[in-house]
């Protein structure tokens, strides 16, 4: 999904320091790597997510596309080579998507309540597809929590010519 240079320059300006992937990631090797599934509630919804790394590590939060979930991430294998590589890497099901509870969500408020649940003060924001459209809402409003910004191929985003927020 992510080209490895790409990911870091992004995850560096989050607070993570680049540095070149252990021999065994780089050779492609398996990595005997926890990777924890669990549940937290949000607002009332209960939010499946995967998380691997410590947890006093760097935060990226990975949002996914409509044909995805966590689970892609995993078996992509950015969960491990993100915690590998000295970062907390957290991707979640957004809510209706792989196993999280469907609910209605107020888009402008979700990422920081999903944020304050996961204890998370500042992230690498990685958004494909239609997970845009929550994280250009949450992007401006609480740039404060967002030490970088990986948009890939947004869609649902609405663009608006009045004044910033």
């Amino acid at each position: 999904m992510l080209r490895e240079s790409s990911l870091s320059i992004a995850i560096t300006a989050c607070g993570g320091s680049h540095s070149t992937p252990p021999a065994a990631v780089q050779a492609g090797a398996p990595r005997a790597l926890a990777i924890a599934r669990r549940e937290i509630v949000v607002h009332g919804t209960t939010i499946v997510y995967r998380s691997a790394g410590a947890s006093s590590a760097p935060r990226v939060l990975l949002l996914h596309g409509a044909e995805y979930s966590s689970k892609s991430w995993e078996e992509l294998g950015t969960l491990a080579l993100l915690a590998a590589n000295g970062y907390r890497a957290i991707a979640i099901d957004l809510p209706g998507f792989g196993e999280s509870q469907a609910a209605e969500i107020d888009a402008e408020c979700f990422l920081l309540e999903l944020c304050e649940a996961l204890s998370i003060a500042k992230c690498a924001l990685t958004s494909p597809s239609m997970s845009g459209r929550l994280a250009f809402l949450f992007v401006p409003l609480h740039s404060e929590r967002v030490g970088a910004f990986i948009p890939i191929a947004p869609v649902g985003v609405i663009v608006s010519n009045g004044p910033a927020r």
